[in-house]
């Protein structure tokens, strides 16, 4: 990863780092790309305990009230955003993450006036509730998630890269090896060898 990339450029806005020299296309086109990512996330939902019954969508995220207050209280990495000078009060937006859970049970469905027991049913509830991202504004956090889905872009490339760069030292070294002792290669016979170029 290019140790001149600067976070305050994403969280600024697409504009400021379509400018900027210090990054290279294929840089700019992974920012983009991370940009309407996080663009497309759908809108803030409220949680609390009052939303937990109001609102069908987080009474499914949450099998009680308990665990909201665990998530957005409780949680490390609240706790650690909470100790930021820059913290301060009111709203408070993250991107949240869990653990889907499905499991099939045996239940009972009404069919007119019949009841059915012993009916197939699949369940899926949520668990392992995370937050990320934490920021006090819908814009900030979704700048902070397009810089996250970025890093992890050039983290991928840099570990393809350095898998390519491997596998290409071991076939050198084959090679060398081959090369050193060919009284061995005619020994067992011919053998195809491949090398890999990298521009």
């Amino acid at each position: 990863m290019d140790d001149g990339l600067d976070e305050a450029a994403i969280a600024a806005g697409c504009d400021d780092y379509e400018r900027s020299p210090r990054f290279s296309e294929a840089e700019k086109w992974a920012l983009r790309y991370a940009d309407q990512l996080a663009a497309a996330m759908p809108g803030p939902v409220e949680m609390d305990r009052t939303h937990f019954m109001l609102d069908p969508f987080v009474h499914t995220l949450f099998g009680s009230p308990q665990p909201i207050q665990g998530t957005l209280c409780l949680s490390r990495a609240m706790q650690e955003y909470m100790r930021r000078p820059d913290a301060g009060m009111g709203d408070i937006y993250a991107l949240m993450g869990m653990r889907r859970n499905e499991k099939r049970t045996f239940g009972m469905e009404s069919e007119g006036d019949v009841l059915r027991r012993d009916v197939a049913q699949q369940t899926i509830s949520f668990s392992d509730h995370t937050l990320s991202c934490i920021t006090h504004s819908e814009a900030e956090t979704r700048a902070e998630v397009a810089w996250s889905i970025f890093d992890s872009l050039i983290g991928r490339v840099a570990r393809h890269v350095e898998d390519m760069r491997q596998e290409k030292s071991a076939l050198d070294k084959h090679r060398d090896d081959l090369m050193a002792h060919p009284g061995e290669v005619h020994a067992q016979g011919p053998t195809q060898i491949t090398v890999c170029s990298q521009n």
